[in-house]
């Protein structure tokens, strides 16, 4: 790759005529255009990772930042007529230690037009006389007029944007992080042994999403980055509080077809659905449906409510065989007040269809809530389709992000009159105006945000969370459960040859099966998965297996060699 020459070493011989100003302008007219494209679908972490020598992408943005002042300063020099520009500092001192690197790219860009419009507003309103005055360079030690200023400006641009290209063709940048791609490339991009991208030693059979997923390393580089920059609070901006979190619930929002306004960020599926049940209706001796075996999350918080509104808590029986989506539709009637359901039963996958369950419910008036824990990001979830008042997930499972921050989504009945368990200050209209947060406001900020936990912009979590969800995105939640359902009906096959019965396809989602071994939950068939480095969950009688892009074949047939020894 050609070598981009040093900024200082180059040379200048400034000749345009005063009438190629408006093109000169055109070009700097151009910056935020070029920068935002230069970054496109590249992930955050990329866009902050440094080479080995210089800057990272976001900093070479963030130091064009840094010189919209003294540009500024410099075009009322030209007019003021004075002698000598203003130096700009050799060392670059603003913007080693503006850390840019924990400011989100959109704010990034979002400055660089505001600033590039005031420099433009300055400088088209000159007239031929100005564009032709002169005043020595501070470095170069030579007179240039205005236009001529102009033209190093936007070369100086140039060179800032190919630096960071430069960073992202670099070939110590892992391939599969070097450029952006198109949406169609990321899509049929092989999605299968995408062991490199996680921190999974050789050895090691993780099988076990549905419990935790595996952190990227994308996800750790920005937790890394994000633990730096609380070493500088003062680099921190009234907007950094805002700008990362709402491009986190946009991220989100696509993955389950919602609009960003409607998500809230929650701590954990039990503060989501404590949301829900502070909020729909309930009469006495009307009833709460749930599924029998349900994980606690999703049963203390509706039994609480029981008891003081005084209802009921239906719980629908377990069969031995199908889905759950009959049994579930058979317990709702007239009485119904809330059906607190997830997509598939936590233990082994044995699915329920949430479009059929949502409208038995709205027939009968009543509430229908989701925890999509063990499904989003791996499964497809359509709240526009299946319409739910509230649906809530963890971020740490199926969408790969960190412990401690989830979301919350809200129907649009709710954002307008929904209460919230928290009033926290963030959560108010005008929030960001920090000099005016004793004018005290009883509006929320728009949608879903009223139910925002508190503290909620986590400047550690959001990145990690971020840099997740892009991951996700770009392979794709159909690719996902495509690939995995191929490890997944290989299991199944194999299982009974293994001594085991699985949970048929047609009765469960694609990327989580429930494996009952016909002997029993030996206790040596435990110890000899822990042996052979294979990781699943057991949960009550059921090995729980949950696969994810990087496994392979060779990883289930690991899993059945286990199996097969023990049956």
């Amino acid at each position: 790759m050609m070598s981009l020459v040093p900024w200082i070493e180059r040379r200048w011989s400034f000749d345009l005529p005063v009438s190629a100003f408006p093109a000169v302008l055109e070009r700097l007219r151009g910056l935020p255009a070029r920068a935002a494209a230069l970054v496109e679908r590249v992930p955050e972490v990329l866009l902050a990772a440094r080479p080995t020598r210089g800057w990272s992408v976001k900093e070479h943005l963030g130091h064009l930042n840094d010189l919209h002042a003294l540009d500024l300063q410099r075009v009322d020099e030209f007019l003021a007529g004075a002698a000598v520009l203003t130096a700009a500092d050799p060392a670059n001192h603003r913007t080693t230690v503006a850390n840019h690197n924990t400011v989100a790219t959109r704010q990034l860009l979002e400055r660089l037009e505001q600033d590039r419009r005031r420099l433009i507003l300055a400088l088209e309103s000159m007239g031929d006389a100005d564009i032709a005055r002169t005043a020595r360079h501070p470095r170069l030690g030579i007179p240039m007029r205005l236009i001529d200023w102009a033209e190093f400006v936007a070369v100086h641009d140039d060179h800032h944007l190919a630096a960071a290209r430069y960073v992202l063709s670099s070939p110590t940048t892992p391939p599969q992080m070097r450029t952006r791609t198109t949406e169609r490339q990321q899509q049929t991009a092989a999605v299968n042994a995408q062991r490199d991208l996680f921190e999974i030693p050789e050895g090691v059979t993780y099988l076990n999403c549905a419990n935790m997923g595996p952190q990227l390393r994308a996800v750790t580089q920005a937790g890394v980055l994000g633990v730096h920059g609380a070493a500088s609070p003062w680099a921190r901006r009234s907007d950094d509080w805002f700008a990362p979190t709402e491009r986190l619930r946009a991220l989100f929002a696509r993955i389950v077809n919602a609009d960003a306004d409607g998500i809230a960020l929650v701590p954990s599926v039990s503060y989501g659905i404590a949301v829900a049940a502070a909020n729909v209706p309930i009469a006495s001796n009307q009833s709460i449906v749930l599924l029998d075996g349900e994980f606690p999350s999703n049963v203390y918080a509706w039994r609480e409510l029981a008891r003081r509104r005084g209802a009921v808590v239906r719980t629908v029986a377990r069969r031995s065989s199908g889905s759950w989506t009959e049994p579930v539709v058979e317990a709702i009637g007239p009485d119904t007040a809330v059906v607190s359901v997830p997509n598939c039963h936590w233990t082994d996958g044995r699915v329920l269809d949430l479009t059929r369950v949502a409208a038995a419910a709205r027939r009968v008036g009543a509430a229908v809530i989701i925890d999509g824990s063990q499904t989003v990001g791996a499964y497809p979830m359509d709240v526009a389709s299946i319409q739910p008042d509230f649906l809530v997930t963890v971020g740490y499972k199926w969408l790969l992000g960190p412990y401690g921050l989830g979301y919350l989504y809200a129907a649009p009945r709710w954002r307008a009159q929904g209460v919230p368990l928290e009033h926290s200050w963030l959560t108010r209209a005008g929030a960001e105006d920090f000099a005016r947060l004793t004018d005290y406001s009883e509006t929320f900020r728009p949608g879903a945000r009223r139910f925002d936990m508190g503290e909620y912009p986590q400047f550690v979590l959001t990145g990690m969370a971020i840099a997740a969800l892009e991951q996700v995105l770009a392979w794709g939640v159909d690719r996902i459960q495509r690939e995995v359902a191929v490890l997944t009906s290989r299991l199944e096959r194999g299982a009974f040859d293994a001594g085991a019965d699985a949970v048929a396809a047609a009765d469960r989602v694609d990327h989580l099966i429930g494996i009952r071994p016909r002997s029993g939950m030996a206790a040596d068939l435990i110890a000899a998965l822990a042996e052979a480095k294979v990781y699943v969950s057991i949960r009550g009688d059921v090995l729980r297996v949950a696969p994810h892009v990087f496994n392979t074949a060779a990883d289930i047939d690991r899993l059945l060699k286990v199996l097969q020894s023990r049956s």
